[in-house]
């Protein structure tokens, strides 16, 4: 009786050690067999992928803020990619700035399968985000559009920006969708073409775009017809916006049936913020340069002004006039806007909040900011703007839309959503989410992680500093061209007409007075009509970058 118990330990034993020499065998193996590893790693990590995720969770943060009018309740989703939103069938969809697209349904976040297109894949083959002078952050979606087609179906519009053969242009596409109680769903495989302006921004030396002057917002005007806004976006903004056949610094008519796009207003800087009120009334928002951002009341074919008239000054701290304007701080031969923020505020979009969620607020305007992070509501009498109430939010606060329960939505630059409803008129059955499942949203690409480099920041500098006057290359606009000035003769840019202070000069521009240049021109040619700057910018960057931008440089 005792053998057999000794028969089982030795059989174990031997067991344990054929196990444990395999499993050295197949280490020995390994250790020289990477690829097997790599192969095997793969696709444990596949399976991994494709085990159903545990939800992750975000905490929905609620607080109240008291106005003037409303005690306002407050929801923030902490989404972190949230850039433009629309309401499709009771449900927010939003786009990521690089056109990922996704929905809030209930309390989970989800993906949706197809991005926008605004040309990621050919920037990368092209290598422009190599270029230091290029900001991938100024790619991106402007606007998200829904149209209901009956039942359940719908037709979501995107804006934006398009790279697509080594030039920018802003464009419109549309997918179908279907929305019901519970869900958001794509019907279409892929985006279809809808408008795309005629002139585009090429790549060129120096900032290839700025596209953070684009405008690209949408309304609807009638059951046929989208009205989209257009920026100015580039270096020669000013240049563009005089071209009569140019899209660029327009507001412009989209028919949905084919027919052809007609300009329905020019002379617009950055127009933001595109409304059709209740009343028919068409409002826009747009930024001015420093100072002067604009609430306009716009009429078909008038002219409103930019680049020759605005109420801002010159870029550079000190008070400048705009070098096109002939009186400071006037719109004398074009149509004033209605309203004006001085200092700027950034202005974005902007809504008519809903009279039965805010009765008080029936005759204003919900206008959103970036620079001044707030919600301005501005009262409206007529076609007066008669006060502006400023309510803090402490982010730059991309877009606001109307929820069909009659709240608020809003988005801001750091991807949140914040939800806006009236503290006194909570509906029974409003959906109040505790917390948001976010684990079916996708992985963001890799453009979302991209920090601005020195040198691009010292580019955003130059063209916000010294851009309103001075181009990279090329012919001068109100003062000579920059771009490879390091070594270059002082007054030789034949395309620029010197004051007598520079004409006739035989010196070169070297780093040392450039520098003193900038800080203080008439202690360097005494007699100069260039001003002494007000210095808020990183000069040495600045002289860094303009070193670097050569005339021969392919616009790789």
């Amino acid at each position: 009786m005792h053998g057999v118990p000794r028969q089982r330990r030795l059989g174990f034993s031997a067991t344990v050690a054929v196990i444990l020499g395999v499993v050295l065998l197949t280490l020995g193996y390994l250790a020289g067999h990477g690829g097997w590893i790599y192969k095997s790693r793969t696709w444990l990590a596949s399976t991994v992928r494709r085990a159903p995720k545990k939800a992750q969770r975000v905490a929905v943060r609620r607080s109240e803020l008291v106005t003037a009018y409303h005690v306002l309740d407050i929801a923030r989703v902490p989404l972190s990619r949230a850039f433009q939103l629309e309401e499709v069938g009771g449900h927010i969809v939003f786009a990521t700035r690089y056109g990922q697209l996704g929905a809030l349904i209930g309390n989970r976040a989800i993906s949706l399968p197809v991005d926008i297109p605004i040309g990621l894949e050919a920037l990368r083959a092209d290598k422009v985000e190599d270029n230091p002078a290029f900001d991938v952050t100024e790619i991106h979606v402007t606007d998200l559009l829904s149209i209901h087609t009956g039942g359940d179906q719908y037709v979501l519009y995107a804006a934006g920006l398009l790279y697509d053969k080594a030039c920018f242009y802003i464009q419109i596409v549309r997918i179908g969708m279907r929305a019901d109680q519970d869900t958001v769903a794509l019907t279409g495989k892929a985006w279809e073409p809808v408008f795309r302006t005629r002139d585009c921004r090429r790549l060129e030396g120096g900032v290839l775009v700025r596209g953070s002057q684009s405008g690209g917002r949408m309304v609807q005007l009638d059951p046929h017809t989208i009205l989209l806004s257009v920026g100015a976006i580039g270096n020669e903004e000013r240049v563009a916006t005089l071209d009569p056949k140019s899209d660029f610094g327009t507001v412009i008519t989209v028919p949905l049936d084919g027919r052809a796009p007609q300009t329905f207003a020019r002379g617009f800087r950055n127009p933001q913020g595109l409304l059709v009120t209740r009343s028919g009334q068409i409002w826009e928002t747009e930024h001015g340069p420093e100072g002067g951002d604009e609430l306009n009341l716009l009429v078909s074919g008038r002219d409103y002004g930019w680049p020759f008239v605005t109420y801002g000054m010159q870029y550079g701290g000190r008070p400048t006039p705009w070098p096109f304007n002939p009186k400071v701080a006037s719109h004398e031969g074009y149509e004033a806007p209605k309203f004006a923020w001085i200092p700027s505020i950034g202005v974005s979009n902007l809504v008519q909040p809903n009279p039965e969620e805010f009765p008080h607020w029936a005759n204003h305007l919900a206008i959103a900011s970036l620079r001044a992070m707030t919600l301005h509501l501005v009262r409206i009498e007529g076609d007066r703007a008669v006060l502006v109430e400023p309510l803090p939010f402490h982010a730059r606060i991309r877009d606001v839309i109307n929820l069909a329960d009659g709240r608020l939505a809003l988005a801001t630059d750091l991807g949140d959503v914040y939800l806006l409803g009236n503290a006194d008129n909570q509906h029974t059955g409003r959906w109040r989410p505790d917390s948001v499942d976010v684990s079916a949203l996708a992985p963001l690409v890799p453009e979302a992680g991209l920090d601005a480099s020195p040198l691009r920041e010292a580019a955003t500098q130059f063209v916000e500093k010294c851009g309103g006057c001075h181009p990279v290359f090329g012919k001068a606009g109100a003062a000579p061209a920059l771009g490879g000035v390091i070594g270059r003769r002082v007054g030789s840019d034949t395309s620029y007409r010197y004051s007598r202070a520079l004409t006739g000069r035989t010196e070169t521009w070297t780093v040392a007075r450039l520098r003193q240049w900038i800080n203080s021109p008439r202690s360097v040619f005494p007699g100069t009509a260039m001003p002494d700057p007000y210095i808020d910018f990183d000069v040495d960057g600045v002289i860094r970058y303009l070193q670097q931008q050569k005339p021969t440089t392919p616009a790789k």
